[in-house]
C-alpha cells in the first residue's frame, strides 16, 4: 500500500518539477538529444499538461456503464376506490397486479424496507356509463431515481351505475337429478322458503331481469312418501339474454321443500255369490277377509270396483272357505306384506243357516203388526182426549 501512494505522489510532483519523471522511472546515463529533452523544464511541464488534460477529458466525459436493477413485486392487492352510491360491472377489474421497480438497486431495496406499496384504481367522480382507458395508480413509491410500470396499467370497458334494490318473486323452480318416481308415487307442488328475494346491483342490470329461478339437485330425494329438503342457488334470468350477472341476493340461497305422496286408490271388492243357492229353508252369509284394497298404476280403464270370480257351495272346503283369485287390470298394482303384485287372493267364509220355520216367521210378523197397530190406536187417543 506505501508503494502505491508513493507512486500517486510522484507522479503529481512530476507534473510540477518534470525533473522527477527521470527519477521516478529511474532513468539514467541518457544520450545527449535525449537528456536535453528531459532535462528542458518547459518541455516535460508542456508534456505533463498534455497528459494532464487527456486524463481530465476522458474522466470527466466517459460516461459510466451503471448497471440499472429490476425488480419485480407480485400480486398485489388492487383496491377500487368508487363512491358510495354507485357500483361498477362490465370488464372485470383485476383483484392483483404486478409492480415493477426500475433503478438503483441500493434504492430500491431501501424503498422496499421503509415502505409499503399499494395499487388502487379510482372511480370516485365518474359518471354513469362506460368508461375506457382508467389508470391503475400506485401507492409507496415517492424517489424519482426509480421507474414504477403497473402491469396491467389501464382497465377498459368499466360501466358505472347507480346501486338500486328490489324484492322479486321466485317465478321457477327447475330440478335436476330428479330421480325417477315412476307410477307409484307423485310430489306436491314444490316450495321455496322464502318465496322472495331482495335483489340489488346495477340499475341497468335490474331492469333487465324478468324472472329469478332456483335451480337445484335433487339426486339425495328419498324415493318414499314424505317431506325432503335441499338447497338451490337463486339465478336472476331474462327471457332473451339468459342467466343475468353482476347482481347480489339476499339470500343467496333458498331452502326448497319437496313432499314425495303415494299416487294411490282405493278399490272395493265384491264378491260374486251369484253360483251360491242355499237349499230351501236356508240361507247364507259370506264374508271376506278384505273388502278394499289400494292400489296405484293406470287408472284409466279401472272401475272402481273389483268383482271375484263366481263359485259354488261344492267348491267350499269342509270349512265352508274358499280363497279367489282377483286379477288386477293391466298397468294396476298393489302390495301385499311388502311385495308388489298384480293378483290378490281373497279369503271367503260362508256360512249356511237355517230359516225359522213360517209358522214362527209369520207370529213375529204378526206381533210386529200389533205393536205397530196398538202404537197407532193409543196415539189417536192421544189427540182425541186433547180435543
Amino acid at each position: 500500500m506505501k508503494k502505491i501512494i508513493d507512486f500517486l505522489k510522484n507522479i503529481l510532483l512530476a507534473i510540477v518539477y518534470p525533473s522527477r519523471l527521470l527519477d521516478l522511472f529511474r532513468v539514467k546515463n541518457l544520450d545527449e538529444n535525449s537528456n536535453k529533452i528531459l532535462g528542458n523544464d518547459n518541455i516535460v511541464k508542456v508534456v505533463a499538461l498534455m497528459i494532464a488534460v487527456v486524463i481530465i477529458v476522458a474522466t470527466r466525459y466517459t460516461p459510466t456503464t451503471t448497471r440499472t436493477h429490476r425488480e419485480v413485486i407480485p400480486d398485489i392487492p388492487l383496491e377500487t376506490n368508487i363512491d358510495e352510491d354507485y357500483t361498477y360491472f362490465g370488464s372485470p377489474i383485476p383483484q392483483h397486479v404486478n409492480v415493477i421497480l426500475s433503478g438503483d438497486r441500493a434504492e430500491i431495496l431501501l424503498l422496499l424496507a421503509t415502505s409499503e406499496v399499494s395499487a388502487y384504481i379510482d372511480l370516485t367522480d365518474l359518471e354513469p356509463g362506460q368508461h375506457d382507458n382508467v389508470p391503475i395508480s400506485i401507492n409507496g413509491v415517492n424517489n424519482e431515481q426509480i421507474t414504477v410500470t403497473v402491469d396491467p396499467s389501464i382497465v377498459s370497458g368499466i360501466e358505472i351505475d347507480r346501486i338500486a334494490t328490489r324484492i322479486l318473486p321466485i317465478e321457477e323452480v327447475s330440478r335436476t337429478n330428479f330421480p325417477d318416481l315412476g307410477i307409484r308415487y307423485n310430489y306436491e307442488e314444490i316450495i321455496t322458503d322464502p318465496s322472495e328475494i331482495t335483489v340489488s346491483g346495477p340499475q341497468r342490470i335490474l331492469d333487465e331481469i324478468d324472472a329469478l329461478r332456483i335451480p337445484f339437485d335433487a339426486s339425495n330425494i328419498a324415493i318414499e312418501p314424505g317431506i325432503s329438503f335441499t338447497d338451490g342457488l337463486v339465478i336472476a334470468h331474462d327471457s332473451q339474454l339468459g342467466e343475468i350477472r353482476g347482481v347480489e341476493f339476499d339470500p343467496p340461497t333458498v331452502q326448497v321443500r319437496v313432499e314425495i305422496y303415494e299416487n294411490l286408490r282405493t278399490i272395493n271388492i265384491e264378491i260374486n255369490e251369484e253360483l251360491l243357492n242355499p237349499p230351501r229353508g236356508y240361507e247364507i252369509i259370506v264374508t271376506a277377509d278384505i273388502d278394499e284394497i289400494q292400489v296405484w298404476g293406470d287408472f284409466s280403464e279401472m272401475d272402481s270396483v273389483l268383482e271375484s270370480p263366481s263359485f259354488s257351495l261344492a267348491d267350499l272346503d269342509d270349512e265352508g272357505q274358499i280363497t279367489l283369485q282377483i286379477e288386477l287390470p293391466a298397468g294396476v298394482y298393489t302390495e301385499i306384506d311388502e311385495t308388489v303384485v298384480t293378483v290378490i287372493e281373497v279369503e271367503v267364509t260362508v256360512e249356511v243357516e237355517e230359516l225359522p220355520p213360517p209358522e214362527r216367521r209369520r207370529n213375529e210378523t204378526d206381533e210386529n203388526e200389533t205393536d205397530d197397530t196398538s202404537l197407532w190406536l193409543n196415539e189417536k187417543d192421544e189427540k182425541r182426549k186433547i180435543t
